[in-house]
């Protein structure tokens, strides 16, 4: 396979992945690609060399590329190969990456005439999220397109005309702008969950995409921005006049970033995924302090609202439209699981002293400012952000959410107690804390 990347909105041969005779795959650079773009590796744990890097090096990165646990168990169902094929499925899937990567076949790039846009009835977007997993690897295989996750998810365009959102399948390369989730059957009012808690992110401080729920025939699919999409003012030649000129914006997550297989996406044994994060943010963000400060925020959101599924390649880093840049990215994948019976308790990184969500408190986190090289002054501002944040708007986005979608939500209301429970022990000694 061919390893594309798209740079300031135009297409570039990267290097090639392939499989050698008696051994595994490999990963190589294009020499013309080097020489024009020396500040541009396609990921920060693939710096330019000459020679090929071996699978072990290069897995890690075109792994996490690719769905997760169910979700690619049933595109590798309809694709009709094993899952752990992942070299297969990533051929049959490359044409829309997370990130600006594109897969696609050595000796070809796809013909103009196969980029654009199959708009998509509302009434086909809700039969194929109540078919499940089963219908998105259909409609993904369709696309040829890969989003990593253990959720099943697809990604669409989505253009709002008067009010109404309105969906369109990519075709060939054309990138998708929004990813659209449903509603899992074993987790109750998880798309509500999922929105309701990127609303009080937004509210905290934390930097969050457009997210919405949007209703079809009675069905709730939570539908959110793709914050490594850009879309253009001006309208895509290729794809005729109802569609916009959209860019795609590199990313990594931090299993990428580290090297790491998505199976050690949580943390184990005595490794401590904070500092590694850390470690890497004031190594190579564009601006260390402020990335550091919203990393720290990020891990408070989760103890406070109880998202235990804070794992690695749920942050990234966004490397820009250039791939130059290095910066923490919007908050994505944020949805409280200690309100859900028989899920682990123990959060994916530990914060102190402690991995366990209902033990975390305020000196486990002045703990982990000292593993981010952070002050304590700054880790209480941090605190106090948060918490204070989330008890002024919470009841607020729960009223709200319940009358837009005109019925209760009770599962927002179990994320409000737990959360109140959790500022109390985490904030309680903040001086704000007996005031509201």
């Amino acid at each position: 396979m061919a390893v594309f990347g798209e740079i300031e909105g135009e297409r570039h041969r990267v290097g090639i992945l392939e499989t050698v005779p008696g051994r595994e795959e490999q990963f190589s650079y294009d020499p013309s690609f080097v020489e024009r773009f020396p500040a541009a590796p396609l990921s920060v744990a693939l710096p330019f060399q000459g020679e090929p890097y071996s699978a072990r090096r290069a897995r890690p990165f075109f792994r996490n590329l690719l769905p997760e646990g169910a979700a690619l168990a049933a595109v590798a169902r309809k694709l009709e190969v094993e899952s752990s094929s992942y070299l297969k499925v990533l051929d049959a899937l490359g044409s829309e990456c997370i990130g600006a990567v594109v897969l696609g076949r050595e000796d070809v790039e796809a013909p103009a005439e196969a980029y654009g846009y199959e708009p998509l009835a509302r009434e086909t977007v809700g039969a194929v999220f109540r078919e499940g997993a089963d219908g998105v690897a259909q409609l993904q295989e369709e696309a040829k397109l890969s989003l990593a996750g253990a959720q099943s998810k697809m990604g669409l365009y989505l253009e709002r005309k008067d009010g109404v959102a309105h969906y369109a399948l990519p075709c060939g390369s054309a990138p998708s702008t929004h990813i659209v989730k449903t509603s899992s059957r074993r987790f109750e009012q998880l798309s509500e969950n999922e929105h309701f808690c990127l609303r009080v992110a937004g509210s905290v401080g934390l930097n969050v995409p457009d997210s919405f729920i949007d209703v079809i025939e009675g069905q709730p699919l939570f539908v959110i921005e793709r914050f490594d999409r850009k879309v253009l003012p001006e309208r895509e030649d290729r794809a005729g006049a109802d569609f916009h000129r959209v860019l795609r914006m590199h990313q990594e997550d931090f299993c990428q970033v580290l090297g790491l297989l998505p199976e050690r996406k949580y943390e184990a044994g005595g490794v401590r995924y904070a500092k590694w994060v850390g470690d890497e943010i004031a190594a190579r963000s564009t601006d260390p302090v402020r990335d550091l400060q919203a990393f720290a925020k990020l891990l408070v959101f989760n103890a406070v609202v109880g998202n235990c599924d804070g794992h690695l390649k749920n942050i990234t880093a966004m490397r820009g439209v250039d791939w130059r840049a290095f910066e923490l990215a919007p908050v994505y994948d944020v949805a409280s699981t200690a309100v859900y019976r028989g899920l682990d308790r123990h959060m994916a990184m530990r914060i102190g002293r402690t991995s366990r969500v209902d033990e975390v408190g305020r000196g486990d986190f002045l703990l982990l400012a000292e593993e981010l090289v952070l002050s304590k002054k700054v880790m209480v501002r941090l605190i106090d952000e948060v918490c204070e944040g989330a008890l002024r708007s919470m009841g607020c986005i729960v009223s709200d959410m319940e009358n837009s979608l005109n019925r209760s939500l009770p599962k927002l209301a179990e994320i409000e107690q737990f959360a109140r429970g959790q500022i109390d022990r985490i904030g309680a000694q903040l001086p704000w804390a007996a005031r509201l």
